[in-house]
């Protein structure tokens, strides 16, 4: 079977399963649309995704970290703690 049946063929069992548990455990009303429904929303979400996640579209940057120089790193904590002995006395 193709790539396209088989996704079809597990989206129409797993709406199925859906909409079976929806009726026995929400007390809905099982029908034939709302089993298509659901089997045509997680398809059409499905292949937005897809065609999102194309790693061409996706847009391209490295991500790196630098150390930054001793001199530029304070300790705000420290002098905080220094302004607040400061203006108690």
């Amino acid at each position: 079977m193709e790539e396209a049946k088989q996704s079809l063929f597990v989206v129409v069992l797993w709406s199925i399963w859906c909409v079976h548990n929806a009726s026995i455990w929400e007390n809905k009303q099982a029908n034939l649309v709302s089993t298509c429904t659901l089997a045509s929303d997680l398809i059409r979400d499905y292949n937005w995704c897809s065609n999102a996640l194309v790693p061409s579209l996706l847009p391209t940057r490295v991500l790196s970290w630098e150390k930054p120089p001793v001199t530029s790193l304070t300790c705000m904590s420290v002098e905080l703690y220094s302004r607040q002995q400061e203006s108690s006395v």
